[in-house]
């Protein structure tokens, strides 16, 4: 009996300490918004399908060192480089998509940079263009 609470014990202390913390759906410090706003008519938008602009404009310590990869699940995988920038996809069918912004780090190096992922999600509408808006720290 002793050694099953020992076991027992021992277990829950390593679930635990395994357990950092750390969310890798929304990490702290990450401050993440959609939609902020809509706006119609515009390119890449008809009767049948709208638009999606998914802005990404970083700051504090490591904004000069991330790097991001935008991946849509049936549309695909974006590229943002240092700095931020926005990936434009015209022409959605209206529905929900699906998303994950991997957040890494140019040089590993840098102190606090470390790989992140957040996961969202965005409704498009026909004839408008929907705006997302992420800002990592």
């Amino acid at each position: 009996m002793k050694r099953c609470l020992l076991f027992a014990g021992v277990l829950a202390l390593f679930v635990s300490c395994h357990n950092s913390g750390y969310n890798n759906v929304s990490p702290r410090y990450d401050t993440f918004s959609y939609p902020s706003y809509n706006y119609s008519p515009g390119n890449g938008t008809d009767n049948n399908s709208g638009a999606m602009a998914l802005n990404i404009t970083p700051y504090g310590y490591n904004a000069s060192n991330q790097v991001y990869q935008v991946s849509i699940n049936g549309v695909g995988n974006y590229y943002v480089p240092t700095g931020g920038g926005q990936v434009y996809i015209p022409y959605l069918w209206p529905g929900t998509y699906y998303f994950t912004i991997h957040i890494g780090c140019v040089n590993y190096y840098a102190p606090n940079c470390f790989d992140r992922y957040v996961n969202g999600s965005i409704s498009i509408q026909p004839l408008y263009t929907t705006q997302v808006q992420f800002q990592p720290s």
